[in-house]
């Protein structure tokens, strides 16, 4: 049954279309063209895009992968512009100073308050017994603390 059927090859050109390869065996003629035809059209051609192929036969497909250009070449219309020759003086480095005595002293007296304040609530130490107030004083601390630490340098 595998020998009856027959492969006929086939050549996919730049424009897309099938043709048959040269000295391939045509069972079918070519389909005439239409008598209607206008003065100036071209014909129409129609023909069957599928081939017969023995099951399980593989790359019998034309692969192409895509790329117009071949690898690593370069548009001809893209021009780079050339680096300038002019002299460039090279722009003055600001440098920061460290931070002043007090950032780091004050980021960490900040952090202790928060910390003491919310510890303080906690074990009820504090006059007016466990209040929110308390708390949210205790994290503004600690935010303030994480404030300051960002002007740190």
């Amino acid at each position: 049954m595998a020998e009856d059927k027959k492969v006929q090859k086939k050549k996919v050109t730049a424009s897309g279309r099938i043709t048959p390869k040269k000295g391939a065996e045509d069972d079918e003629p070519a389909a005439p063209a239409k008598a209607t035809a206008k003065a100036g059209d071209r014909p129409k051609l129609t023909s069957v895009v599928a081939d017969v192929v023995e099951p399980g036969a593989r790359g019998t497909r034309a692969r192409t992968s895509g790329r117009v250009t071949e690898k690593g070449t370069q548009p001809s219309g893209k021009h780079r512009p050339s680096a300038s020759t002019r002299y460039t003086p090279p722009t003055d480095r600001v440098v920061e100073m460290p931070s002043p005595w007090y950032i780091p002293a004050l980021m960490f007296t900040l952090w202790g308050i928060g910390v003491l304040l919310i510890f303080l609530n906690y074990v009820e130490l504090l006059p007016g017994a466990q209040s929110n107030w308390y708390l949210l004083g205790g994290l503004g601390a600690i935010l303030a603390g994480i404030i300051v630490a960002t002007q740190y340098r």
